[in-house]
């Protein structure tokens, strides 16, 4: 029997495997992070799947095309959320939650090299910044 998989390609992974392999992790693998359920990196399943994801957002132009396009075919994506867009446009945050979409974090300002503690800094500040518009 063939299985599919849906892969769910987490961006913030990628930014954080420099720092993983410089502080030690690196050497851990893929068992143990799908073991701590860290990381997500597929999802066993009998259907055809497309998981769609749109990065970099909330976009006040073009955020809001995306979603009347999902919602004219009933679809639903992956939303990686920049913390200081997100501050900026929350109605569209708060849309795309309404809507039923899966937000996730990527960063509040989008940094390409940081240290570890400034990385977790940005997430945290993404997440709170989240759920502040969701609840």
């Amino acid at each position: 029997m063939t299985r599919n998989y849906v892969f769910i390609f987490m961006v913030f992974f990628l930014i954080i495997s420099g720092f993983l392999v410089q502080e030690g992790y690196a050497d851990r693998g893929r068992p143990y992070y799908e073991e701590t359920g860290e990381v997500v990196w597929d999802i066993k399943t009998e259907d055809k799947i497309v998981a769609l994801t749109f990065d970099d957002g909330p976009h006040p132009k073009y955020t809001a095309a995306v979603l009347d396009l999902l919602a004219k075919y009933d679809a639903k994506a992956t939303f990686f959320i920049i913390g200081k867009n997100a501050e900026k446009y929350p109605e569209l945050v708060l849309r795309s939650y309404t809507e039923g979409h899966e937000l996730a974090n990527h960063t509040y300002t989008h940094p390409f090299k940081v240290s570890i503690k400034k990385l977790q800094e940005e997430l945290q500040k993404t997440n709170d910044t989240i759920y502040s518009i969701t609840g």
